[in-house]
C-alpha cells in the first residue's frame, strides 16, 4: 500500500515549527506528494496528507466495508489454503479492463 510506505518515509515536524512556517511548508513541492507527520514533544499527533492520497485511502476503506468484497477475499484465501492455485492480478486486471471499457 503506497499510503503506508509514504507515511513511514514522511518527514516529522513539530507543531510549533509548523505554526511558524505553515505557508512555506504547504507550498514546498516535496510536501505535496507525501504525508507530513505533525508531532508534539516528539509524539505524532496529526498527519497532513495530500488530497489524492486521502481519496485513495477513503476508497480503500469503502471497499473493505463492502461485505461482498470481503466475502470474495475470504473465499480466495480459503481456496489457496486448500491448495488451489490463485489467479494472477495482471490476468484479473486485463479481464476487468476489457469488460469495463466495452
Amino acid at each position: 500500500m503506497s499510503i503506508e510506505i509514504d507515511l513511514l518515509k514522511s518527514e516529522h515536524i513539530g507543531v510549533r515549527e509548523l505554526r511558524d512556517h505553515l505557508c512555506e511548508i504547504l507550498n514546498d513541492p516535496h510536501n505535496k506528494e507525501i504525508p507530513l507527520v505533525v508531532t508534539e514533544r516528539g509524539t505524532p499527533v496529526k498527519v497532513i496528507m495530500p488530497y489524492s492520497k486521502m481519496v485513495e485511502l477513503i476508497e480503500l476503506m469503502d471497499e473493505l466495508d463492502d461485505s461482498n468484497t470481503m466475502r470474495n477475499i475470504q473465499e480466495g484465501v480459503d481456496a489457496i489454503e486448500k491448495g488451489r492455485k490463485g489467479v494472477s492480478f495482471s490476468r484479473i486486471y486485463k479481464k476487468y479492463s476489457k469488460t469495463k471499457n466495452k
